[in-house]
């Protein structure tokens, strides 16, 4: 259960869409996407780090949606601003934390697009 304070906080809607199944191509469909109170952060953050290959591999992420309910990296994101009857304007998140409390509960989850 969220802090009440970081709660507060979240004064974004967004809209996800889950992963349902594939089609016959393989390609995923979604559920009609549903409504979520989140806090939506825009970051410039580049993170640097080794690669499967042993290469370096840089990762940016753009915005920070801090959330109650799980998002799932298939699933689709859109921010605040966007159509969400519009596929095209959906973001995939890139990754997904998950805090918990002190006493082990899921607390919240942070999701990078």
């Amino acid at each position: 259960m969220m802090d009440p304070q970081l709660r507060k906080q979240c004064t974004s809607l967004i809209h996800v869409a889950r992963i349902n199944g594939r089609d016959g191509h393989g390609d995923p469909r979604y559920d009609r996407a549903s409504r979520l109170m989140a806090r939506v952060e825009k970051l410039n953050m580049i993170k640097n780090s080794t690669g499967d290959g042993g290469g370096m591999v840089t990762e940016k992420t753009d915005t920070r949606i801090i959330v109650e309910e799980q998002i799932y990296i298939s699933d689709r994101v859109w921010l605040p601003d966007a159509d969400y009857n519009d596929d095209n304007e959906a973001d995939t998140p890139k990754k997904i934390e998950m805090y918990r409390t002190e006493k082990g509960e899921i607390d919240y989850y942070e999701v990078y697009i």
